[in-house]
């Protein structure tokens, strides 16, 4: 049978997810997809809802989806469900649909860990593809997908399984690592240089012949890391706004906009100046602050992570921006030192 994968604990199940009454998902040609994208389905592993059927019900019911969004689902047992063929334009990681491949493993993984049993079933579904369809070159985490930089998903070192337990050497710091879709342009944005900074300092690089795989320096680096952080030229007048938030994405390493975004509405938020967006998902700069300071890592601004702020940086603690604030002044001066 086209499409069926002879490993361990491989079953169709395409004919017993829920699909819609009068939608189906385009079809494309197969040789068009080369990459897998791992996902995990934030449900927690044991619990009623955590497997393909009622992922797909969601899907349909909820969204109006044709069916289920991903073509594969590994469950808690290691048992890999083949819910989509793969040549269907299933809907997981948005405009990269055409040629991604979704695999989701049930579990979430901010709290738990993928079972012994789900990452040997991973490492043979990834092998048997790649070996029944050589144009299937690369796997990519939900997060690695240009667009979708802000998402907890996978949320576990996929790479590490791939390669039982032995993880990936790390591109060294300043240099990037060409992954499928990258362009120029998609590495500079957001960050602090642009297109023409990258072929400065890439004498060799041609903009048409990138290939995956190839690493490319980043301006204002280096061959050897520097541990020196970036020093700010901040005003100290204890009010947050888009320079602030501007000299904490160069500082914590996240792509500058200058921007807070996909916050919700409360009293610390309403104390940002300039700068802020709102909506679901949280911000990228805000969850690398939270890391940093040992705060919930959920990316939202809000009293719990004020309070961890205050006690990092040895102000009163009491969950609040004043107009203007101690801990943001605090948190200039610290910024303007390179010594946050």
């Amino acid at each position: 049978m086209a499409g069926q994968l002879d490993i361990p604990k491989f079953v169709d199940y395409r004919n017993e997810v829920k699909r819609h009454s009068n939608k189906t998902f385009p079809v494309l040609d197969v040789k068009d997809k080369t990459t897998i994208a791992i996902h995990h389905s934030l449900t927690k592993q044991g619990k009623d809802g955590s497997n393909a059927e009622d992922y797909a019900r969601y899907h349909v019911d909820t969204h109006g989806w044709p069916s289920i969004g991903y073509s594969y689902v590994i469950e808690e047992d290691g048992t890999i469900k083949w819910v989509n063929d793969i040549e269907l334009r299933t809907y997981h990681v948005g405009n990269h649909n055409n040629y991604a491949v979704g695999v989701c493993l049930t579990g979430d993984f901010r709290s738990e860990e993928p079972t012994d049993a789900q990452k040997e079933s991973l490492r043979h579904l990834v092998s048997a593809l790649q070996s029944q369809y050589p144009h299937i070159k690369y796997v990519k985490g939900h997060n690695e997908f240009s667009g979708y930089e802000w998402k907890q998903c996978p949320m576990f070192d996929y790479k590490a399984v791939l390669n039982q337990g032995e993880p990936k050497a790390p591109v060294p710091a300043g240099k990037h690592e060409i992954q499928e879709g990258d362009t120029l342009w998609s590495i500079a944005k957001g960050k602090d240089f642009d297109v023409d900074d990258l072929k400065k300092v890439n004498a060799d690089i041609k903009p048409t012949q990138l290939k995956v795989g190839d690493v490319v320096k980043l301006p204002n680096s280096s061959d050897e890391q520097v541990d020196e952080k970036p020093k700010a030229n901040l005003k100290i007048d204890g009010k947050w706004g888009k320079l602030t938030t501007r000299a904490l994405q160069r500082y914590l390493g996240t792509p500058i906009d200058s921007v807070i975004s996909n916050q919700v509405r409360n009293h610390v938020t309403a104390q940002i100046v300039s700068g802020i967006t709102f909506g679901d998902g949280g911000s990228l700069v805000i969850r690398a602050l939270q890391k940093l300071i040992g705060a919930k890592e959920d990316g939202y601004l809000g009293p719990k992570t004020i309070e961890a702020l205050q006690q990092y940086l040895g102000t009163v603690v009491d969950g609040k921006l004043s107009d203007p604030s101690l801990v943001v002044e605090t948190l200039q001066r610290a910024l303007n030192e390179g010594s946050f």
